[in-house]
């Protein structure tokens, strides 16, 4: 089985890969370069996002793509919220982690609906322009090498792939909570999420909570604290 176009496989001669990355609302597989020594214990894979305009496409795409036997999901932010997805419709899916994913649809920005609107009645050329400014900005304030900018900034997606991934977002609506083992991460200075620890316990009780180092993109500026908690999480399953 492989990844979607451009994701990546590591570790598949030893098992049935068990580990299964899903980006964020960028949808680049790369963004998980510094969890390469994951691998080490267990065989890791690596998705794109694929299209779609709400929760429940995009886990049913992703789940085409899903090894066949047990895995554990890590998704990052919009990934998060598939992830989630697919543990509460997948039997494959034995644990959950998240890293900067919205744990209740009322914890949604306001502000986004009029943003995919507006973004949507952008020209290409110039929400393309603006789009990368922003996500540069970002990059640069959470501390992302230059070398790996460069990279993901040039595989940005187009308008109407971002504003349809955006509109999963406002319009996604749980059926219930994850149903397996689940860890919930924040970055510490993550400033791109409206909520902390304390929402997550009291949204989804039972689910573990915890902070890590870094901001939104904790595990392309701060992999080996990230990976740790990953991985104690994963010895405990």
């Amino acid at each position: 089985m492989s990844p979607l176009p451009g994701g990546f496989r590591l570790g598949a001669n030893r098992r049935p890969p068990r580990l299964v990355l899903l980006p964020g609302i960028e949808g680049d597989a790369r963004v998980f370069a510094g969890q390469v020594e994951l691998a080490a214990r267990r065989p890791v894979v690596a998705l794109h996002l694929p299209d779609g305009r709400s929760i429940s496409d995009l886990a049913a795409r992703v789940a085409q793509h899903l090894p066949p036997s047990d895995v554990v999901l890590l998704g990052a932010s919009l990934g998060g919220l598939v992830a989630r997805s697919l543990a509460r419709t997948d039997r494959r899916v034995v644990g959950l982690i998240t890293l900067g994913t919205l744990p209740d649809p009322g914890l949604v920005p306001r502000r986004l609906v009029p943003a995919q609107r507006l973004l949507r009645s952008l020209p290409e050329a110039v929400f393309q322009r603006l789009y990368r400014r922003r996500i540069a900005a970002r990059m640069t304030e959470e501390g992302v090498s230059a070398s790996l900018q460069h990279v993901l900034l040039a595989a940005l997606p187009r308008r109407d792939t971002l504003c349809d991934r955006l509109e999963a977002v406002t319009s996604w609506r749980p059926n219930g909570p994850p149903g397996v083992p689940t860890l919930w991460l924040r970055g510490q200075v993550d400033h791109e999420v409206c909520w902390d620890t304390a929402a997550v316990r009291r949204t989804l009780p039972g689910v573990g909570a915890e902070v890590v180092p870094g901001g939104h993109r904790a595990h392309l500026t701060h992999p080996r604290p990230l990976n740790a908690v990953v991985e104690h999480f994963l010895r405990t399953l």
